[in-house]
C-alpha cells in the first residue's frame, strides 16, 4: 500500500490521487452539510480518521504494508498536534468571515516557507518565490471577498496557521528521520488524531452550530452520505501523507489551492453557483501557476521539498541500532570503544550525509552546477561510510551467539573451493589490507556473475557497489585508524 506494500505510487500518482479524492470528498460533504444540514465538521473528521485507522489495520492484517513501530512520544505528539490544527482551522472558519478564513489558508504557504528556511535550512529560489506569489494572488482574487477582522478570530487564525505548518512539516520530517512510509506514519498517528477530535469535536461543533451532534436526526440518506464521506476520507488521508512525504509541505499546500480552484469550477459549471469574471480570472491565474509548479516539483526541479531525493532514491539516513549491547563483544572489543565507534564515528557519517542531501537539493533548485558536483563527492563519502559501517556491525557477533566460530559448512566449502583454505583467505585479506594506501576497506565478496568468492578493496569509504552491482559484500574490514583501537 503506497511505499510499504506490493505497489508504489510515484509523485505524479500521489498528486493525482490527492486531487481526485479531495475533490470527491468536498462534493460529498457539501451535499451532506448544505443539503442535509449535517454541519458537524470536526466530529465528522474524527470519524474519518477512525475509519482510516480501521482500514489500515485491515490492510496490515492482509499484509499490504509492514508495521514499523518507532518513537511513540513523537507519534503521540504529532497525532495530537494534527488534531489540534484541524480543530483550530474549523474554529477559525466559525469566528471569522469566509474571506478572512481564505486569507488564513493562503498564509500557510509563506509561513511554511519561513519556518523551513529558518529552522531546516531550506532554500527557495527567487523563481520559486515568484511562482508562489502568483499562485497566492490568483487564489486570493478568486476566493477572498469580505475581510472582517475581530480579535478572537485573528488569534484563532494565527494559532491555526502555526499548528498546521508545524504539523505538515513534521509529516515530512518524521518520515525521513525514522525511515517510515506515509502509510506506516498514518497508521500509528491516526488513533491520536481521531481521539483528539472525537473528544473535542462535539464541543467545538456545538459552539459553532448551537446544535448537538448526538441529537441530530440521522435519516438513512444522512447515514449513506456519512459512510460515503468516511470511505473517501481513507484515500484523502492516505494521499495527504503520501504527497507530503514524497514532496514537501509547500507542494502539498500548492496542490490544496489547485483543488480549491477545481472545486469552485465544479460549482460554477455543474451546480450553477453564482460567480463573477473576477472569480474566473483568479481561478485561471491560480491553476496555471499551481499546475506549472506541480509539474516542476514532480520532475524534481522546483525545489519545493524532497522530490529530488525521493525520486532519485536519495532518502535521509538514520543511525541503525546495533544487534547487540555495546559491551557484548568484550573482552575482544570494549563497550566504550563500541559506543564511540557507533555513536560518534558512524553518526557523523549519517549526519554529514543528510546535510549533504539537503544542500544538494538546494543546489539543484538554484542551478548551482559546481555545488552539485562538490556535494556528490560528499554524498558518496558519507553515504559510503554509513553503508559500510551498517554492514560492519552485522559482521560482528558476541561469543555466546557463536561469534569467533568458523563459518557454516556452505561458506567453508566455498572458501576452500575458491581460496584453498580459511587460513589462506585470512592471509590474503591481511595482505590486501596492508597494501592499501591510506584508509579503505577489504571485502570478502560474492561475485553473482561468476558465482565465486573474491577479495576486493575499496579506498576511503567507497562501498563495494562501486566495484559493480554484481558484487555482494559478505564481510568488510575497516582499514582505518579507529579500526585498531587499543583495549
Amino acid at each position: 500500500m503506497g511505499e510499504g506494500g506490493g505497489f508504489q505510487l510515484g509523485t505524479v500518482g500521489a498528486l493525482s490521487l490527492s486531487v481526485v479524492s479531495s475533490v470527491s470528498i468536498v462534493i460529498c460533504n457539501k451535499a451532506l452539510m448544505s443539503s442535509l444540514g449535517f454541519k458537524f465538521a470536526t466530529t465528522l473528521t474524527s470519524w474519518h480518521l477512525l475509519v482510516t485507522f480501521c482500514s489500515l489495520h485491515v490492510a496490515l492484517w492482509i499484509k499490504l504494508f509492514e508495521h514499523k513501530p518507532f518513537d511513540q512520544k513523537a507519534v503521540m505528539g504529532f497525532g495530537i498536534l494534527n488534531g489540534i490544527s484541524i480543530g483550530l482551522l474549523n474554529l477559525s472558519l466559525g469566528f471569522n468571515s469566509v474571506g478572512f478564513y481564505q486569507m488564513t489558508k493562503l498564509a500557510i504557504i509563506p509561513c511554511t516557507v519561513l519556518l523551513e528556511t529558518a529552522f531546516l535550512g531550506k532554500k527557495f529560489s527567487r523563481s520559486i518565490q515568484f511562482s508562489l506569489s502568483i499562485l497566492l494572488l490568483g487564489v486570493g482574487i478568486a476566493t477572498v471577498t469580505d475581510l472582517q477582522l475581530n480579535l478572537l478570530g485573528s488569534v484563532l487564525s494565527l494559532l491555526a496557521i502555526i499548528t498546521t505548518c508545524i504539523a505538515q512539516i513534521m509529516t515530512n520530517t518524521i518520515q525521513k528521520k525514522f525511515k517510515v512510509s506515509s502509510t506506516q506514519l498514518l497508521y500509528q498517528s491516526s488513533p491520536y488524531q481521531a481521539l483528539t477530535l472525537f473528544v473535542s469535536g462535539p464541543f467545538l461543533d456545538g459552539l459553532l452550530t448551537n446544535q448537538n451532534v448526538f441529537a441530530f436526526n440521522y435519516t438513512p440518506q444522512v447515514l449513506v452520505f456519512i459512510v460515503l464521506s468516511c470511505l473517501i476520507s481513507v484515500s484523502v488521508n492516505f494521499s495527504t501523507f503520501l504527497v507530503i512525504g514524497k514532496t514537501s509541505p509547500v507542494t502539498y499546500q500548492v496542490l490544496g489551492h489547485l483543488k480549491t480552484c477545481l472545486v469552485l469550477t465544479f460549482g460554477y459549471v455543474l451546480l450553477h453557483d453564482p460567480f463573477s469574471w473576477r472569480n474566473i480570472f483568479g481561478i485561471l491565474v491560480a491553476i496555471v501557476a499551481s499546475g506549472l509548479g506541480l509539474l516542476a516539483a514532480a520532475a524534481g526541479n522546483w525545489g519545493l521539498g524532497s522530490g529530488l531525493g525521493n525520486e532519485r532514491g536519495l532518502t535521509a539516513a538514520a543511525l541503525p541500532d546495533l544487534p547487540y549491547d555495546y559491551g557484548a563483544l568484550e573482552p575482544a572489543i570494549s563497550g566504550e570503544i563500541m559506543r564511540l565507534h557507533h555513536q560518534k564515528h558512524h553518526q557523523a557519517y549519517v549526519t554529514n550525509y543528510n546535510n549533504a542531501l539537503e544542500q544538494l537539493e538546494a543546489a539543484v533548485a538554484e542551478g548551482d552546477a559546481p555545488a552539485v558536483v562538490r556535494l556528490e563527492g560528499a554524498i558518496k563519502f558519507n553515504g559510503g561510510g554509513h553503508i559500510n559501517h551498517s554492514i560492519f556491525w552485522n559482521n560482528l557477533k558476541p561469543v555466546k551467539e557463536g561469534g569467533g566460530e568458523p563459518p557454516d559448512s556452505a561458506l567453508v566449502w566455498a572458501i576452500n573451493t575458491d581460496f584453498g583454505s580459511l587460513e589462506a583467505l585470512v592471509q590474503k585479506m591481511n595482505a590486501e589490507g596492508a597494501a592499501l594506501q591510506g584508509s579503505g576497506w577489504v571485502w570478502l565478496a560474492l561475485d553473482k556473475g561468476s558465482k565465486k568468492l573474491s577479495v576486493q578493496t575499496t579506498a576511503n569509504q567507497d562501498p563495494l557497489v562501486t566495484k559493480g552491482l554484481h558484487m555482494v559484500p559478505l564481510l568488510g574490514i575497516d582499514v582505518r585508524e579507529h579500526a585498531y583501537y587499543l583495549q
